[in-house]
């Protein structure tokens, strides 16, 4: 049987690497997730300098913008699977 001090440690190394996470990764990058919105985008895109001295660029800009946004959806993803897993086996094995 595990210990109910054990489960607290844990689950607080769990929560404060979540934390971690949102505020130095997630936080940061939150705005590729928005990108998904068209009127975001479009926003997004009228505030970069560059786009408005070469307008014949917005397509590729819009591509590579997808890219990033679905690289960082794909990093999200695995952080959250392999946190879990990680705490799930920590929990697993300090039980036995």
């Amino acid at each position: 049987m595990i210990e109910l001090g054990t489960v607290l440690c844990w689950l607080t190394l769990y929560v404060a690497l979540f934390v971690g996470y949102y505020r130095f990764y997630f936080r940061p990058r939150v705005f590729l997730l928005m990108l998904g919105e068209e009127g975001y985008l479009d926003h997004y895109l009228s505030s970069l300098p560059h786009m408005r001295e070469r307008p014949d660029e917005r397509q590729g800009m819009v591509d590579f913008l997808m890219d990033k946004r679905a690289a960082f959806a794909r990093v999200n993803r695995l952080f959250v699977t392999i946190a879990t897993g990680l705490l799930v086996l920590a929990l697993l094995f300090s039980g036995s």
